[in-house]
């Protein structure tokens, strides 16, 4: 049975959590959470350190939800854990497995992880990286974790991971941004503000359900694009050279230089 320690219950931590244990993936007795503060859930234990746990409790799996900024503070706090039975998993932004190799030794089996806000309603996104030492037992039980709460990609290159991350990782942000401004632009258009919100929200919520069909988002735009049309006019200039696309590049970069700082 995978035996969970799940380190920081934040709004990612917590997320995968309450996916984990909605979906039945894995029961309540099954893992324990170290955070320094209450969670909003009864049925999980929650400690306030790793000597806290309790001698029948040898993780299986020990899962960094922290923030990138403090987890090398706390990593040495794991590393009589580090063996062949003990899986780590990071979520944490910018830090490579080194970074981990150095705190847990080089013998510790690391996966890194990238997922983002959608696992919580089981549609999430999530890109996973192993070093050489992850046993395929290991590998399949974190595919098994992160497909029960969304899709699963796995990259052979670490170095990927910065681009992951401002891609899919940042990436609702930049959905959720966008809503407000097509509803802040229908404001200006003369709508009033509720009816506004709700053409922006439903307008994004029913087109992402059309592109989980199957079909690609370049397709599905020229199927509403008539030409001379309204929606050919407002792409004129969401496609200009200081457009949408310039703009968007320009964010994931910035994205990505960021974890690269981070590491």
């Amino acid at each position: 049975m995978n035996r969970i320690l799940l380190v920081g219950c934040g709004e990612m931590g917590g997320a995968l959590l309450s996916g984990w244990l909605e979906t039945k993936t894995i029961s309540s007795e099954q893992i324990y959470v170290i955070s320094p503060h209450p969670i909003d859930r009864q049925d999980v234990e929650v400690i306030a350190k790793p000597d806290d746990l309790p001698t029948f409790f040898r993780p299986t799996t020990i899962i960094f939800a922290v923030k990138p900024q403090v987890l090398t503070e706390i990593l040495p706090l794991y590393k009589n854990f580090s063996g062949e039975e003990t899986c780590f998993i990071s979520i944490a932004a910018g830090k490579k497995v080194e970074t981990f190799k150095d705190s847990l030794g080089n013998g510790c089996r690391m996966i890194r992880a990238m997922p983002n806000m959608p696992v919580s309603i089981g549609m999430g996104m999530t890109v996973l990286f192993k070093d050489e030492l992850v046993s395929g037992e290991q590998s399949t039980m974190a595919d098994a974790l992160f497909k029960a709460v969304g899709a699963v990609a796995w990259v052979e290159e670490e170095s990927h991971f910065d681009a992951i991350t401002a891609v899919s990782g940042s990436g609702p942000a930049y959905v959720f941004y966008l809503t407000e401004a097509i509803e802040k632009a229908a404001q200006e258009a003369g709508l009033p503000a509720d009816l506004a919100e709700k053409l922006a929200r439903e307008t994004v919520i029913g087109s992402a359900a059309l592109m989980g069909m199957g079909e690609s988002a370049e397709s599905l735009r020229k199927k509403i694009t008539s030409p001379g049309g309204t929606t050919a006019a407002a792409l004129d200039i969401l496609k200009g050279e200081e457009g949408l696309k310039a703009l968007m590049t320009r964010a994931v970069l910035a994205a990505q230089k960021r974890g690269q700082e981070l590491a």
